[in-house]
């Protein structure tokens, strides 16, 4: 017998079933996305009982215009202050701006609807601005990670097909050399692609006159898609995650209520979360924005600043990653900073220790909570509503959201305390990714859930713990790594004649990659030759920190396939005798 269910969360037997959304939710929920009831056969299913939303919306507005629809009444009020270098938005100053960049763009780039954008930059007051000039035009915008090589660049220009690239001086020249390759080598029917600067053409845009009917030729349809970025799913090299204007905004209508209590007149929002990463985009930039709340941006992350910032802007909530908590758990750098108007500190991206969480939240004297998503969630799927969090738990699922838990063997559903891979279906569960229908068929079922490669348990209340990932990325400091996409890198180098990559664990990053590679008979190469080799190709977190190391064979099945599971479990057992 399953225990009353708290706030946050019900769940459904033989008997229990109901429309996803519920009535009044309005035809955003189950009529364009065709989302399924509980049927009488799905047992131990989850359904969020969070505030329902208003569906309608959806339909009303695309998702900048959702977004920005009462910027008008915050007027001059500070939206987004880059701590560092003082910068500053107000949201009159958005409102103006991606007007004036989006007809900039229109006129001299000719993008439109159909157009594909990147953003190639670190946190900036203009990111905003960025992504939602194109956005207004109907252009797909795709983020780009700004640690990026022009390899990394390059692949993912001629993946999404873009035409234009938004890039910063600190990128600018990446940028340049990566869109020369994608022309270079693009097809008769793929966009030349052209670069310019955040900080120079963007300035050319506001000199211009005000603009007040920028609109897009024909309105988006709400299931068409905007925002793609890319991930490794729950295996294989990054794949572009088509999210549409539907599913962001009713991400954000999810989030609004998760944010229950810690979001207030009072409220400034401190995060150093880049905004390129799906998580930073949704808590960084819309949530604290559509909350009409300032936000404090960083561009990359620095404890002693981070600190002096909550004293200086008595910042309420702390947007976070696990690395930034157990430094704020132990450092003495904290102890020099009046830290006491923090009420909250927020965690996703990867997986937070109990330890962690309790020694912030008594140091700190302030709440700390976990979120969980993935980008093919738009992101958030799981979270402990602000008033209500359980220690250790990802939370509960989200509004309008189901959770349940399937044998990874059988495929059949499990009951509380059970442990198997989470499945999750809700309107924010992305359209597919990007010219793959096989992978998406593999991850999207037929009656719309989601597999998300995570092993996990819910307990009696409906409360999700993450225990293990069936897929097989490395997350180091909260970003995902592709073992395959390394490995594809590795082989590169002459001497390598096979090669499988693994996680190590790592106090401070929570895993790192380690490359075993089986070298051709004669060669001169040594073990720090090949991670060397493989720093000057990829971006700098995903380095082979873990070291490589030289093996006869890697274990593999009758076909082929990496037992990269064995290989880990061989890689403690060495450490361990080394010990």
């Amino acid at each position: 017998m399953l225990a009353p269910p708290i706030r946050g969360v019900r769940a459904l037997g033989q008997h229990g079933a109901r429309r996803l959304g519920g009535a009044g939710a309005g035809a955003g929920v189950g009529a364009s996305r065709g989302y399924q009831s509980v049927t009488k056969d799905e047992n131990h299913v989850y359904t969020s009982t969070f505030p329902e939303q208003d569906g309608t919306l959806v339909d009303k507005y695309r998702f900048t215009e959702f977004m920005m629809r009462d910027f008008h009444k915050q007027g001059s009020a500070l939206a987004i202050l880059d701590g560092v270098t003082g910068d500053e938005r107000s949201f009159e100053d958005l409102l103006d701006d991606v007007q004036k960049v989006g007809r900039g763009i229109q006129e001299e780039f000719q993008i439109g609807k159909g157009s594909s954008v990147a953003l190639f930059m670190p946190n900036h007051v203009d990111f905003f601005t960025a992504l939602h000039a194109p956005a207004k035009l109907g252009a797909v915008v795709t983020p780009i990670n700004p640690a990026y090589r022009e390899y990394e660049v390059a692949n993912q220009l001629r993946s999404a097909d873009v035409r234009l690239v938004i890039a910063h001086p600190d990128t600018l020249h990446v940028a340049r050399e990566a869109a020369s390759q994608k022309n270079r080598e693009k097809g008769p029917d793929e966009a030349i692609c052209q670069v310019i600067c955040v900080s120079d053409e963007f300035a050319d845009f506001r000199a211009g006159p005000k603009v007040t009917d920028l609109l897009p030729d024909t309105p988006a349809d709400p299931e068409s898609t905007l925002y793609l970025p890319f991930s490794s799913g729950t295996t294989g090299k990054p794949k572009g995650v088509e999210l549409t204007h539907s599913n962001l905004i009713w991400n954000v209508l999810q989030s609004h209520e998760v944010d229950n209590k810690f979001f207030h007149d009072k409220t400034v929002v401190l995060s150093p979360l880049p905004m390129f990463h799906i998580y930073g985009f949704l808590v960084s930039v819309h949530s604290p924005l559509y909350h009409g709340k300032p936000l404090i941006t960083m561009k990359r992350f620095d404890l002693e600043r981070f600190c002096a910032l909550v004293e200086e802007h008595k910042c309420t909530r702390a947007h976070v990653v696990p690395p930034i908590l157990l430094q704020l758990s132990k450092s003495p750098i904290v102890d020099k900073y009046d830290m006491s108007s923090l009420e909250i500190c927020q965690s996703a991206a990867a997986p937070l220790g109990t330890e962690v969480e309790n020694a912030v939240r008594d140091r700190l004297k302030c709440e700390v909570k976990q979120l969980w998503g993935m980008s093919e969630l738009s992101p958030l799927g799981t979270g402990n509503p602000d008033d209500r969090v359980k220690g250790g738990s990802a939370g509960p699922p989200i509004a309008h959201t189901q959770v349940k838990i399937v044998d990874v063997s059988t495929g059949e559903t499990l009951g509380p305390g059970e442990e198997g891979e989470l499945c999750v279906r809700g309107p924010q569960v992305m359209k597919g990714y990007l010219n793959d229908p096989e992978k998406t068929r593999e991850t999207l079922t037929e009656d719309g859930w989601l597999r998300t490669g995570d092993i996990a348990k819910v307990d009696e209340h409906g409360y999700v713990y993450i225990t293990d990932r069936l897929k097989e990325l490395i997350k180091v400091k909260g970003f995902p790594v592709a073992p395959a996409e390394l490995e594809a890198v590795v082989f590169t180098h002459p001497d390598v004649i096979d090669t499988c990559v693994i996680p190590v664990p790592d106090e401070e990053s929570g895993e790192i990659p380690r490359a075993y590679c089986v070298m051709r008979e004669g060669h001169k190469t040594t073990e720090q030759d090949i991670v060397d080799y493989v720093a000057d190709i990829v971006a700098p977190y995903k380095k082979l920190r873990g070291g490589v190391v030289f093996v006869d064979f890697v274990p593999k099945t009758e076909s082929g396939k990496l037992l990269r599971r064995v290989l880990i479990q061989q890689d403690r057992e060495r450490t361990a005798e080394k010990q």
